[in-house]
């Protein structure tokens, strides 16, 4: 009897253990993946202390996201620069600047200093504001919170994280704003300066041409045309006396130096009409 109970009870335990084999497997791998998961959640944010990674994302912003606002605020002092873009009628505008209280008489004089053509006086009297205009020059913008941390502010150490109160401006970018964190040392300073200056856009800088001036210039083929299809006399008078090549629709307006839109008039009519067109 016992040479049968044996056999069966090894197999059941057989059974038994390939069946728990697995599902312990899966828990292992559950159990590890929350943790990374975990760890993802409460990575330490990585610090950014590279010049041209700062330049690349400011440049990155000022072409991508022309309305973005942002400012970098400084963890220990609170001293911030701000960076405002906006897209009007005419052309995108790009600013940076710094706002002193005017009892900050050493970051003010600081200011002065570096930034008085950049002084704005439109504003009360308790903030003094310097803004520079720094559209498509990303370096520009780079040196202005550099100079701004470090001569205006005389601070030895920056940690500072990117803020905005207008994250929806954000929501295409390819950086995670949360993310952005700095740290300079002023002992590096100098070379930083340089590096600076070394920069170059990596993004293509359309220059903004004016159209080009329209020519009033009518042809002698037009004008020998015209002549002979009005038959040398004004078409309103009849007249043949100080004759004028006239444009029917303005060329003010759009009227072009073709044969189909001059036309003969006399002086008198021809003033006659530009006083109704106003």
């Amino acid at each position: 009897m016992n040479f049968i109970i044996i056999p069966i009870i090894i197999l059941i335990g057989v059974v038994i253990i390939i069946s728990i084999i697995p599902n312990k497997k899966k828990i292992k791998t559950k159990d590890n993946l929350d943790v990374l998961q975990k760890d993802l959640k409460e990575e330490t944010p990585i610090i950014i202390n590279e010049v041209d990674s700062l330049f690349e994302i400011i440049e990155y912003f000022m072409f991508k996201l022309p309305n973005a606002f942002y400012f970098f605020e400084d963890n220990s002092s609170t001293k911030f620069v701000q960076f405002v873009g906006s897209t009007g009628s005419v052309r995108s505008k790009y600013t940076v600047d710094i706002c002193i209280p005017n009892e900050d008489k050493t970051s003010l004089n600081n200011a002065r200093n570096f930034f008085k053509e950049f002084e704005i006086d439109d504003y009360d009297d308790s903030l003094i504001f310097f803004r520079k205009e720094i559209s498509n020059k990303p370096k520009e913008g780079v040196l202005f919170l550099f100079i701004s941390f470090f001569e205006v502010f005389e601070l030895d150490k920056v940690q500072f994280i990117l803020k905005t109160h207008m994250k929806e401006n954000f929501k295409n970018s390819k950086y995670n704003i949360d993310d952005l964190k700095f740290e300079f040392d002023k002992s590096h300073y100098n070379e930083m300066k340089d590096e600076i200056l070394q920069f170059k856009s990596t993004y293509s800088n359309p220059k903004q041409t004016l159209p080009k001036k329209r020519s009033r210039r009518i042809t002698q083929e037009v004008k020998d045309k015209v002549w002979n299809r009005d038959g040398g006399k004004c078409v309103e008078c009849g007249s043949n006396e100080n004759l004028e090549f006239d444009h029917i629709i303005p060329h003010s307006k759009g009227g072009a130096n073709t044969y189909r839109n001059i036309q003969l008039l006399c002086e008198p009519c021809n003033r006659s009409k530009s006083a109704k067109i106003g």
